[in-house]
This record gives structure tokens, sequence and C-alpha cells, in this order.
């Protein structure tokens, strides 16, 4: 009787064990999938979730002057929204909260899956006791999935680069000791982004301010495009109103750059010539950024160009130092360097006028 009662009971442990691993492999599988699939999708779907909300503030401002984490993420999520819809035809974003809303864990994981997203990115701020702790962390469930390890990574590349944040790297749940709900749960590949210690004075300032939320989020912009555009997704670029009605005036004259003019001669039709404004010079910005880059850097390294730097003495704004290219004289000129420009990876590049 004994020996049934233990054979009994190692057989209900075997089959409990055998189903865990089963739900394990299914989950590990069903997220792998996803992962796969989301490279054949036409539209990509990426959820924006803000962290906290509503009666959770998060980490606290540490004076009435600053802003809640809640708000901060907010912020932030809205303009990396904003960023993504004016630039992408066929990025669809999708919000867990547009306001100043209570929503759980569990609901930010539903809003994701019902949707069947591709992609998810949580942003967050961090805090803590030590007041001299300062930097960004990017957060996957695990890194064996090679998508949301991947999306982090360059996430992380566009902080320290173009942000000129402080990475204190990548994390999974075996680094932290504990899994993140939304992360866990979710059925796509996702990272969670903490932007900074509110904690930290200057961390805590630069994340209330309107030019540092700029920069976060542009950075994420940055990171979410970059990722999708190496993982072979036929991104659809949003036409501006700017170049619309840059491009209606149609004015022409040769370059004074060998590369531009030769690229003209294999890629652009002949259009009708206008006149030079003596008084103007048109150039092509690439990059901006609050510290200095080398021109010598290997990003610059892709037009074969001469890169200028042009310093904001004023010191208004959040981007100091502009990096140009060219020296035009006529607003053709100008838009076929940048078509030159953009085809060239640079795909924010833009035209700016100058007084001689």
């Amino acid at each position: 009787m004994r020996f049934l009662m233990i054979v009994c009971l190692i057989g209900i442990f075997a089959s409990v064990k055998a189903q865990k691993n089963a739900n394990s492999k299914i989950d590990t599988t069903a997220k792998n999938a996803n992962q796969k699939a989301s490279n054949e999708t036409e539209i990509v779907k990426v959820v924006i979730d803000a962290g906290h909300g509503g009666i959770d503030p998060g980490t606290e401002g540490s004076s009435p002057k600053f802003k809640n984490e809640k708000d901060i993420t907010l912020d932030i999520a809205l303009k990396v929204g904003k960023l993504v819809d004016e630039n992408y035809e066929n990025i669809k974003v999708i919000y867990t909260r547009k306001r100043d809303i209570t929503i759980s864990l569990e609901q930010r994981v539903a809003i994701a899956n019902e949707a069947k997203a591709d992609y998810f990115v949580s942003i967050h701020c961090n805090s803590s006791h030590k007041k001299d702790v300062s930097g960004t962390q990017m957060h996957v469930h695990d890194f064996t999935y090679p998508k949301s390890t991947k999306l982090a990574q360059m996430l992380d590349e566009e902080f320290t680069t173009r942000a000129k944040r402080n990475s204190k790297g990548l994390f999974n749940a075996k680094d932290r000791r504990f899994n993140l709900y939304v992360l866990q749960y979710t059925t796509m590949p996702g990272v969670l982004i903490e932007t900074g210690f509110l904690s930290h004075k200057e961390e805590e300032e630069f994340l209330n301010s309107e030019s540092g939320q700029e920069i976060v989020s542009s950075a994420i912009y940055r990171g979410i495009r970059n990722f999708l555009t190496k993982s072979g997704y036929k991104l659809i670029a949003k036409e501006k109103e700017e170049d619309k009605k840059a491009v209606a005036k149609q004015d022409t004259q040769n370059a004074n750059s060998a590369v531009l003019a030769n690229y003209k001669e294999e890629k652009t039709p002949p259009r009708a010539k206008a006149p030079k404004d003596e008084k103007v010079v048109y150039k092509v910005q690439i990059s901006a950024s609050p510290k200095p880059i080398p021109t010598n850097h290997t990003d610059f390294k892709k037009l074969d160009m001469k890169i200028d730097e042009i310093k904001n003495e004023e010191k208004k704004g959040s981007f100091f130092y502009k990096y140009t290219v060219g020296n035009v004289y006529t607003i053709e000129d100008a838009l076929t360097l940048m078509e030159y420009v953009r085809k060239r990876g640079f795909k924010d590049a833009f035209i700016i006028k100058l007084n001689r």
C-alpha cells in the first residue's frame, strides 16, 4: 500500500512538472514566433507605455516645482508618439494611456496583447537612496529573446551617442533578480526604459525640462526607427509640408560639390534654371547635439563630404552644435543635396538658409 502511494505521488509530481515545462515552452515559443512573424507585418504596431499614472505617482518630485514620474513619462511618451506619427505612414502607435489615469499592469499587458502589437516600449524614471547615482537603463525579460535584446541595444546606443546620456547598460530578469510584469506577460518583444534618476539633482532637472524631454523622446524615436529599418521593415516616410513647398519652387543650378555633381548627373533629370540669390547660402543639416561631435565621426563618413560645425553662441535651445554639408546658392541645388544626403542614411536631414 505504501509502495503504491509513493508511486502515485511520483506520478503526480512528474505530471505537474511536465505541464509546467510545457507551459513554459509554449510561452517561449509564442514569444519567439511573434518576433519572427513581426518582420512580415505591413503595418508595424508599437505600444508606447507611459509608466504609472492616476493614483500611482511613481517616484515623486523632490520639491513642488518638479513633476512626479507619472507626468514625466506621459510627456515623453506623447512626444515619442508624435515624432513617429509625423514621420512614418506605416508605424501605428498604440498608447496604454494618453492622460493622467490609473491603469494597472494587467491592463497594460492586455492592451498590448489584444492589439496584437509587434513591439512594446515602456517608459519610466528611476530612483535611488544614493543621490549620486545617475544614468539610463534598458530592461528586457530575457536575453534569449533576440529582438527584445536588439531593440534595447539600439535604444541604448541612441541614448549614449545622440542624447549623450550616461548608460548603465542592459538588464534582464536574472540581473534584476525579479521579473517585470509588463515584460514577462506581453507576447511581443519589449523593452522597459529607465530614462534617468529623479533622485539625482541634475537628471531630475533634465527630465523635467522641455529640452531634456525632447532629447529623450528623440532618442527613443530614433532607436525604434533604426531597429525597424535594420530588421528589414520597409518604412514609408511621410512627405513633410515644408518639403512640398520647397519642391514646388524648383530652382536649379549646378552644386559646387563634386560628389553632388556626380550624383545629379547619374540620378536627377534636367530642371529649369533660376538665378542665384547672392545674399544667401543653403546648407543641409544632418545632425544636432548638445555636445560637440567630431567631424570625422564614423556616421559622417558615409557621406564622403566635408562636414561643417555651426556653434550656437547664444546657447538657445537644446542643441548647441549643428552639423551641415554643402554650400549652394539655389533652393533646387539644396533639394538635390538633401535628397543625396537622405539616401545615404540621414533620413531626417533638412535644408537651412544662412545669410552670406
